[in-house]
């Protein structure tokens, strides 16, 4: 234990990352890195770093699994809908097999809530900036092609 905690905080002290197993959650590691890097800025050369470039390409292909998926779940639920008709379930066997329920959700208006209460709306609504990965169209369309 000793000497795992020794590493651990010599990494630590380097500010270099843990290498997690392939199975851990990777938020762990994303809000890890946003610690260690709270101000990005620069770029780094990855031309020799295979690793980094297949991550990219591994990101790209979830993202097209997850369009992809996304568009079968659509066509899916469009042909449940017209198989429910106007009916708001489907029974099989005397059981519900699938069942189109109502739900309701808090919504605020921010823009009403600014112009009518601008107290209000300043004391509650923050703005958080956040990093979002963007990968330039031109990688995209060489990885897909």
């Amino acid at each position: 234990l000793r000497a795992a905690g020794a590493r651990a905080w010599k990494q630590i002290q380097t500010r270099r990352p843990p290498v997690l197993a392939a199975d851990a959650d990777p938020d762990v590691l994303l809000d890890l890195y946003d610690r260690l890097h709270p101000d990005r800025s620069g770029a780094v050369d990855i031309t020799r770093d295979v690793d980094a470039q297949d991550a990219v390409a591994d990101y790209l292909d979830a993202h097209n699994d997850e369009t992809e998926a996304a568009g079968r779940k659509a066509a899916a639920k469009a042909r449940i809908l017209g198989a429910l008709g106007g009916a708001a379930e489907a029974i099989v066997l005397d059981r519900t097999f699938v069942r189109l329920n109502e739900t309701s959700r808090e919504h605020c208006d921010t823009r009403r809530l600014a112009e009518r209460w601008p107290e209000a709306y300043a004391d509650c609504v923050e703005d958080r900036v956040s990093r979002r990965l963007t990968i330039p169209r031109v990688i995209r369309e060489e990885h897909n092609a």
